[in-house]
């Protein structure tokens, strides 16, 4: 199996009270120091007082003897203050005040205090090393001083490895302490750390509480059984009479796990493996008995299937999930009230995407190691009234979002193991979407006999060497075959291996293809089995790429075969010469397309590259090809004062009409000029902005490179120039300061003012 399902580690219970064992000793002294803060307290209650203060850069965050400083933000401040102390942390009108007496009624010793914002996280720990194996219980005590008490506690057990156990608190009472204990289990010799803190929301920390941390213990409660004896209870009513599929071995399981549950002394380690032989056993038995009236819950598979992993709010990154489209602050996970005010929220968090430039995105995940089979797909979904173009979607089956709010069902096979799934919005037509509680059943065996090759678009590149990006492989995979498989190609694609066994196939065998970086191919790669062929098309796309691109090309992507590294907005994408006929012609297998429905932002489309460094005197070459279908665009560069007849004129637009770039025809674009005496950092664009006198809405573009010309030195000399007298000349050092005696061999900047008060600006060695 792709997961083991160690459910100690992956997950433990949180309570309020002691759990009721035989050997309960606190172990504190031994693996903690400074548990109650009250060695050497930051503030003093004899302390001048004052207002510890939020600042940014960790400039408030205070040492505390015996723990480490783990993660801060800005916006924060931590410290230990003694009880009594009347100075306050982070001060918010009446709030923020030290506690007067801790959890115990007495004002003797002190406490740590934090204050955080903007989704900050705020911890302190511990290292340490259980030397002996069994559960543990982690105890500390909290008081809230306002205002509010919306902060996530953050303390519990981090392994080095594996999951981490913390508590599920989401918010703290205001103006009274309360005590929260923390059951954790591991095994001999096992490191980690012991962690304090709080995460908050997105506000601000006006708004937020401040969290005062005491009385911090940690108890050994001995190797606990409670949960083998559960979970071989939970087996045994599975097991039933036995009359079920692959019930002898799990009656097997189930024996030997209740003779560790039986002898007094077992390990840790072997009680946590017999739970984990049971959670193996009770898998393939439900597999093995799943059906569409008895599925088998196997959203295991799915990591952060209801987004819970990460309980801030707005939070871009989302583990386990693939994210693709332009960045976007509201492009992330929510935790507030949520879609329809929870009604299709699970837990605290969701995913949403809000734009209303309304771009196309998907947020994906992966799934290997299935087994093969039918599967059911559910999630809740849904979007601003009026919403379409959102899909909740598995492999290549997918079912549009058409509600407010609703739960969404899918069917699809599994042959090869592997299955993407995700939400995603194509051409949608409200502003916000949104997505919860994925959850995947496994309903039974595949019946029919089936041959698979994966359904998709592959584009094939030159230069093996350096990237191997001349290769691809993929899975060939069967259910039922009884006879051998033959794989077909392109001319100019090898397969191997080419030819496959019944059972090969039914195991799922990988397949290389290659591209003789030669033959120029648009075809598929097919398999056939007997009379059964595949039931999806490889297809194999593979054009040669002829550009060079300049050693000081400065933009991210000069092949536009990839958005990334570029800025802009709007309806732009990379997409494929084989796929898009209007896109023939370009150079190698992909170019860029803007495919605006309007000539403003957000429903137009721009490609912006930003942070350039634009260096006086130097001369730089724009160069890219362009394919218009519909009307005019422009190329904007800011920050260059590119234009010598208006040297304070940081900007200029370079308007690309019909004329220069005829419709739907590819031509080369190329555009020129020398930095001027104030360029410094700056910018590019293109795209059809109707306020620059731009009118299309769609063209392709390609082999896009800015770099400056190396070769570039101009002669200075007094001749005339299309029958111009040079009447001024004027020589600045490369710095723009004014040379009234230039030097032989030295190089300048030239300013020559003509007859007809025409200025030229130019770089140049003097002679």
């Amino acid at each position: 199996m792709k997961k083991r399902l160690l459910s100690f580690f992956a997950a433990s219970a949180v309570c309020l009270f002691s759990v009721s064992m035989k050997a309960q000793t606190d172990v504190t002294s031994t693996y903690l120091s400074n548990a109650g803060f009250d060695e050497s307290p930051n503030f003093l209650s004899t302390t001048t007082s004052s207002n510890l203060g939020s600042a940014n850069g960790g400039a408030n965050i205070q040492a505390v003897t015996g723990w480490t400083i783990g993660v801060f933000g800005d916006n924060s401040a931590s410290s230990t203050f003694e009880y009594g102390y009347a100075g306050t942390l982070n001060a918010s009108g009446d709030y923020g005040y030290i506690p007067s007496t801790g959890y115990d009624g007495t004002a003797t010793g002190a406490s740590l205090g934090l204050s955080a914002a903007w989704g900050a996280s705020l911890t302190y720990y511990q290292d340490v090393t259980f030397t002996t194996g069994g559960k543990y219980q982690l105890e500390y005590t909290a008081y809230n001083s306002g205002p509010n008490a919306t902060d996530n506690s953050l303390v519990g057990w981090v392994p080095a490895s594996g999951n981490s156990v913390l508590s599920s608190r989401t918010s703290f009472p205001m103006g009274e302490w309360i005590v929260e204990t923390i059951d954790f289990t591991v095994v001999d010799n096992t490191a980690g750390k012991i962690q304090v803190g709080i995460s908050t929301p997105n506000s601000g920390s006006g708004s937020l509480g401040r969290i005062f941390i005491d009385y911090v213990k940690l108890t050994y409660l001995g190797i606990d059984k409670t949960d083998l004896n559960n979970k071989i209870t939970e087996a045994e009513a599975v097991y039933g009479d036995g009359s079920g599929n692959e019930a002898a071995a799990l009656r097997a399981v189930i024996d030997a796990a209740t003779v560790i549950a039986a002898d007094v002394n077992a390990t840790m380690a072997q009680v946590l493996d017999a739970i984990d032989s049971l959670d193996a056993a009770l898998f393939t038995y439900a597999i093995a008995n799943a059906s569409t009236s008895s599925p088998a819950d196997v959203t295991s598979y799915i990591q952060n299937p209801s987004f819970e992993e990460n309980q801030g709010d707005r939070q871009q990154t989302i583990p386990g999930w693939t994210k693709t489209s332009a960045a976007n602050s509201e492009y992330c996970t929510r935790n507030d009230a949520g879609p329809l005010s929870g009604t299709f929220k699970t837990g605290n968090v969701y995913f949403q995407y809000w734009s209303s430039s309304k771009p196309d995105f998907s947020i994906s995940q992966e799934l290997t190691g299935l087994p093969k089979g039918y599967y059911t797909l559910k999630a809740n979904a849904g979007g601003d009234e009026g919403t379409t173009g959102t899909f909740i979607y598995a492999g290549t089956q997918q079912v549009e979002v058409t509600t407010t709010g609703s739960e969404y069902t899918l069917d699809v096979t599994v042959i090869d193991g592997n299955l993407t799934i995700g939400f995603k919005s194509v051409s949608r037509s409200v502003n916000w979407a949104y997505a919860d509680n994925f959850r995947l059943y496994y309903t039974g065996a595949i019946a029919e006999t089936l041959l698979s090759v994966p359904s998709a678009t592959v584009v094939l590149l030159e230069d093996a060497i350096s990237t191997g990006a001349n290769k691809y492989k993929f899975t060939v995979a069967g259910s039922n075959l009884t006879e051998d498989v033959t794989l077909s190609a392109p001319s100019g694609i090898t397969l191997v291996p080419s030819t496959l066994t019944a059972e090969q196939a039914n195991a799922g065998t990988e397949i290389t293809a290659t591209w003789d970086e030669a033959t120029e191919i648009s075809g598929q790669i097919t398999a056939t089995s007997g009379t059964v062929n595949s039931t999806g098309t490889l297809t194999v796309y593979a054009k040669a790429e002829t550009l060079v691109p300049e050693t000081n090309n400065i933009t991210p992507n000069a092949y536009m075969n990839t958005l990334e590294g570029y800025a802009g907005w709007g309806h732009k994408s990379i997409v494929n010469v084989f796929e898009d006929a209007n896109a023939a012609g370009c150079d190698g297998p992909q170019c860029m397309k803007i495919a605006g429905t309007s000539n403003s932002w957000p429903n137009g489309g721009s490609l912006d590259v930003n942070s350039i460094t634009w260096t006086a005197g130097k001369k730089y070459i724009i160069s890219f090809d362009l394919k218009p279908i519909d009307g005019s665009f422009v190329f904007g560069v800011n920050g260059a004062y590119p234009d010598p007849e208006a040297s304070t004129t940081a900007n200029k637009d370079f308007f690309i009409d019909n004329t220069t770039a005829p419709l739907n025809q590819w031509t080369p674009i190329k555009i020129e000029f020398i930095a001027g005496e104030s360029a410094g950092s700056g910018s590019t664009f293109f795209n059809n902005d109707g306020d620059k006198g731009c009118d299309g809405l769609t063209c392709y573009f390609d082999n896009f490179q800015i770099y400056e010309d190396l070769a570039y030195v101009g002669i200075s000399d007094d001749v005339l120039v299309d029958g111009e007298e040079v009447i001024a000349v004027k020589y600045y050092t490369t710095q723009g300061i004014e040379v009234l005696n230039p030097i032989v061999g030295e190089i300048y900047i030239v300013k020559k003012t003509y007859e007809s008060q025409r200025t030229e600006v130019s770089k140049v060695i003097f002679k």
